[in-house]
């Protein structure tokens, strides 16, 4: 009995010492993407992305980027990407290399420069907080009122994206049904 929980101990040890580490490479992986790329402003006004991205230099290591997605004072700051399929990304850095926590990406029926008038970013609800797992905070009104808005930078264009509502659904919710949402 006691082998068996010792055994049983350090496989939960080595789980976890892997989820962690993978979790850390991620989160490295990503804000060495910043650091190369995005470029933070002082003083601009709320109109504006307080964010400057050159995407010259993210396409040189990944061609399927096509924007990044930043809200101030949060843990969202990342480069969204897109492929010919919505599994690619689900499971892979915008490098390619395997990952749990994924990329943000844009559904592959969405049009690569955000002029469907809906576009859906998808990404990973992760217990560390990373990806948009912190976004259940906006259940809290004082959350809400210190982050009111997001910035999604396109090589096109920056856009303001207000935040008004939002809600939890299910993978397999036909509010994925993107066919219909462009009709």
């Amino acid at each position: 009995l006691m082998v068996v929980s010792a055994a049983v101990f350090i496989f939960c040890l080595w789980q976890l010492a892997d989820y962690w580490l993978e979790y850390k490479s991620a989160k490295d992986y990503n804000r060495a993407l910043s650091d190369k790329a995005v470029t933070v402003e002082s003083d601009v006004p709320l109109e504006k992305a307080p964010i400057r991205v050159d995407f010259d230099a993210l396409k040189a290591d990944c061609p399927d980027i096509v924007g990044w997605l930043y809200c101030a004072g949060t843990d969202i700051n990342y480069p969204v990407v897109q492929s010919a399929d919505n599994e690619y990304y689900l499971h892979r850095l915008t490098d390619g290399t395997y990952s749990e926590n994924g990329s943000l990406f844009l559904d592959y029926r969405n049009a690569s420069d955000i002029s469907d008038f809906c576009s859906i970013i998808y990404g990973h609800h992760m217990k560390s907080g990373a990806m948009f797992g912190r976004l259940d905070k906006y259940k809290d009104q004082e959350y809400y009122d210190g982050h009111p808005v997001m910035y999604l930078l396109t090589p096109e264009a920056s856009y303001k994206l207000e935040l008004c509502a939002g809600f939890n659904t299910e993978a397999t919710s036909s509010t994925y049904d993107i066919e219909r949402s462009l009709a």
